[in-house]
This record gives structure tokens, sequence and C-alpha cells, in this order.
């Protein structure tokens, strides 16, 4: 049987004996939380709501219960949420603005991730290069707030030290240089990584006032080229 045909029954067997049946859908994060320790804290639920036969299906990650007790449901639905609005506040997905910042994030050898996470005594962090997040999981709300905020503050800071610009493609050949001797002494100058392409696009990483300093200079000669032409 498909996920989707799950669903489906699901979702009639909620309709046909509404207050009788419970479903909740388990977030990918809390799965290992759920079945660690030989699944003690799924065991725990099961035992406390016995009377509503609580199976934990892996498949689609849900926990559904049923009971002729319409209050033994509801009290079995409020504390499996609880436990997810727990856990929901100390294992959160962060958004990275721009995938270019995962280099910076990680660290030479991962020394910076290892370093954050020891600095903010995280359990867990994991970055995906699938949807650009990083996973945090922390022993209090609090550090993950503290987290949060680095990060918005470092994303910030990345912003400032890249660039991306273009320019008229005629110009590059006088950024570059004979054997590329203008492009190196911009670099060697401001302390900024300079890329260009053919196409005229300007890629600049480097110290906010490294790249706010490799721009004007780059902007000059092609002011430079556009009024010889």
């Amino acid at each position: 049987m498909t996920l989707e045909a799950e669903k489906q029954i699901h979702y009639m067997l909620n309709f046909l004996f509404e207050g009788h049946y419970g479903r909740v859908v388990i977030p990918e994060s809390f799965v290992p939380k759920l079945l660690a320790n030989k699944a003690s804290a799924l065991r725990d639920f099961e035992q406390a709501h016995a009377d509503c036969n609580p199976t934990f299906k892996r498949s689609d990650r849900s926990v559904c219960f049923s009971s002729s007790d319409k209050e033994a449901v509801s009290k079995a639905h409020d504390s499996l949420n609880e436990m997810l609005l727990k856990h929901q506040k100390t294992n959160v997905y962060i958004k990275i603005p721009n995938s270019d910042y995962f280099g910076d994030i990680i660290g030479a050898k991962g020394s910076n991730i290892n370093e954050i996470k020891k600095e903010f005594k995280l359990s867990r962090i994991t970055l995906s290069r699938d949807d650009n997040t990083i996973f945090i999981a922390a022993k209090d709300e609090d550090m993950i707030e503290k987290v949060k905020d680095m990060f918005q503050k470092m994303f910030q800071r990345l912003e400032k030290e890249r660039c991306v610009f273009h320019v008229d493609p005629q110009a590059i050949s006088v950024i570059v240089g004979r054997k590329g001797a203008t492009i190196q002494e911009l670099t060697k100058t401001t302390k900024c990584r300079i890329d260009v392409k053919k196409n005229g696009e300007i890629r600049l990483r480097g110290e906010e006032s490294a790249v706010i300093m490799a721009r004007e200079a780059i902007e000059n000669l092609v002011r430079g080229v556009c009024c010889s032409l």
C-alpha cells in the first residue's frame, strides 16, 4: 500500500470515528529521540495511554491510536502534541540564505562547526546542501535562540563580504591585464578575492572594506575603458 493510500484511509477513519480515532505525524527530527534507548520514549507513551492502543508506523512516521473512550483519545493526542511542541522549541531548522556560505560555516576540516557545537553545547548540528538548511538540537530553548541569533549575525556579515556585479564584457581583458598582471595587482592591493567571467560577471569575496575597495577600483578601470571606446 502506498503512503498516499494510507493517508486516505486515515482521513476516512477520522471522519467515520470522529473523536474515537487519532493520528499524529511525527517530524523526522523527532524520530531518533522517540526511538532512542530502545524506544523508551515511545514505550512510555504506549504504557501511559495503553487504553488507546498507540501504534507507531515507520513508513509515514505517524502514531495512531483509537478507543471507545473519546476522552482517552483526546488525552493521548494532547500528550503527544505536548511532546512535539517541546521538541520543536529545542530542535529547529535554520535557512542558509546563500549556498556560498557553507564553507564559512563549516570551516577548515569542520573547525567552525565543531566550535559552534562546543560553545553552545548543542547535542546535534547538521547541514544540508539539498535544501540549504542547518538543523540544530539543544537542551533548552534559550540556547536555541542564542544560536539562531549568532547565525543571523553571521549571515549578515557574510553577505557584506561578498559582491556580484556585471560590467561590459569588453572591459574584462583590461581588468585581467596582460598575463593577469592587473587582476593580480588588484587582489594584492585590496586583499580581496576577485573572480571574473567572460560574460562580464565579477565576483568579489573578502572583508567588507576590501570588497568595497575592489569594486571601486574595478569600476574605475571600466569607466576608463568605456571613455576610450
